[in-house]
């Protein structure tokens, strides 16, 4: 059933890209060391790329970490659940997916939020009354309108932080995903600069700052 509601949160979790401006750093061959404070430590390896629509993401991954590359994005944890785990998330898992801009044709902004716009939107048209979802947040990340908001699936099902970024010259959304058990909730805050400020769109690191500026701690819907 976790398995379930966790898959059915993947329509919220797409990622964009955009060609990069002046002052933004390139990618390195190597994934980019974050400064960030949090007492979490990940060792990353070889990092997983893929492309859709003319959009490429190049995400830095934690070793031994498990990974699942789907059409439009990844999704990576800690260790997936198994059978005996009865489908119930057991530690960190996160993801980044790429979706265009022209699935949303009634998204408009008037005030610059875009991205808060279609994230309530798809909120609205993925009713589920096993998950509850809070407001929607702007903030900016690597210069770009985003947003975010928080999820805490019921029975005392694991908790999410699910972002998004619009790159309208691109014509995409991207958005990532941090989830943990309600035991582990505390570390998503620290977790998240860590594992999606390395990710890199056509070659342009989005960089952990944006994220670092997140509240701490994350107050997660009851």
């Amino acid at each position: 059933m976790r398995r379930r509601l966790f898959i059915s949160l993947l329509p919220f979790l797409m990622l964009v890209a955009c060609q990069p401006g002046p002052e933004q750093p390139t990618l390195t061959p190597a994934p980019p060391t974050l400064t960030v404070m949090t007492t979490l430590e990940f060792e990353f390896g070889e990092p997983v790329d893929f492309a859709r629509g003319g959009v490429s993401i190049l995400l830095p991954m934690p070793k031994d970490w498990e990974e699942l590359v789907t059409p439009s994005g990844v999704i990576f944890a800690e260790r997936f659940a198994r059978l005996a785990d009865r489908g119930v998330q057991q530690g960190l898992m996160a993801s980044v997916f790429v979706t265009p801009l022209s699935e949303f044709p009634d998204a408009i902004s008037t005030d610059g939020l875009l991205t808060r716009e279609i994230l309530i939107a798809l909120i609205a048209a993925h009713p589920d009354d096993e998950r509850r979802s809070g407001d929607v947040q702007p903030f900016t990340w690597g210069g770009y309108d985003a947003a975010y908001y928080l999820v805490s699936e019921a029975e005392s099902g694991p908790h999410h932080l699910i972002v998004g970024l619009t790159l309208p010259d691109a014509g995409v959304l991207v958005t990532g995903s941090v989830s943990a058990p309600r035991a582990r909730a505390a570390q998503i805050r620290g977790a998240a600069p860590l594992l999606l400020g390395g990710v890199a769109v056509n070659g342009v690191v989005l960089g952990p700052e944006g994220l670092d500026a997140l509240p701490e701690p994350l107050v997660f819907p009851e």
